[in-house]
């Protein structure tokens, strides 16, 4: 993980509460986006009982009782 610093070139804060609150913004979008992908992976995992990696790694659409629907729908969530 990187670290980023910002020092802004004049007094004002202005600036970095700006910046500040842009990342922390992005970083909540970031993490609602996991969760929800991870809400939609879960069903498939359980279903299988594999991970979508080993999923991934493995498995063919003739492998899913939805064949290409549902290989595709899970390959396209986990990617």
């Amino acid at each position: 993980m990187a670290t980023l610093y910002i020092e802004p070139r004049h007094q004002s804060g202005d600036i970095l509460r700006l910046v500040r609150a842009t990342i922390e913004s992005e970083v909540a979008k970031l993490e609602l986006a996991l969760k929800m992908a991870v809400k939609r992976l879960t069903p498939f995992e359980e279903k299988y009982g594999v991970t979508s990696e080993h999923f991934l790694a493995t498995m063919t659409a003739e492998d899913l009782d939805g064949k290409d629907d549902e290989y595709v729908h899970w390959a396209g969530e986990y990617n």
